[in-house]
């Protein structure tokens, strides 16, 4: 999953960068995006759900790790100019929080 999503915004940043902030501006587009968005959530509440420390509220908690996912790799990869080590250290910080938070 980590690998996935740190692979999908390196390569694609700058659009995902566009189309957030398209989804911020156009009711139309927010909801596009919300719905592509509830599979992902659901699958991160399942894990959340069956980790030995669930959270008392699963599905907030992937609404949590969705926003902080978004925002950091937003961050790192969304205006196309991420330096040439970005994506190996963006997987090693998630894999590092999700092993925490999984364990």
């Amino acid at each position: 999953m980590v690998e996935g999503l740190v692979g999908l915004f390196a390569e694609h940043g700058r659009l995902l960068r566009a189309i957030d902030d398209a989804a911020g501006r156009d009711p139309a587009v927010a909801q596009r995006l919300e719905r592509a968005l509830v599979a992902p959530r659901e699958f991160i509440e399942r894990l959340l759900s069956a980790a030995p420390h669930p959270p008392p509220q699963p599905a907030e908690s992937a609404r949590v790790l969705m926003a902080t996912h978004r925002a950091y790799l937003l961050d790192t990869f969304g205006a196309g100019d991420a330096r040439p080590g970005a994506p190996a250290a963006a997987r090693t910080a998630l894999l590092a929080l999700w092993e925490r938070l999984l364990e």
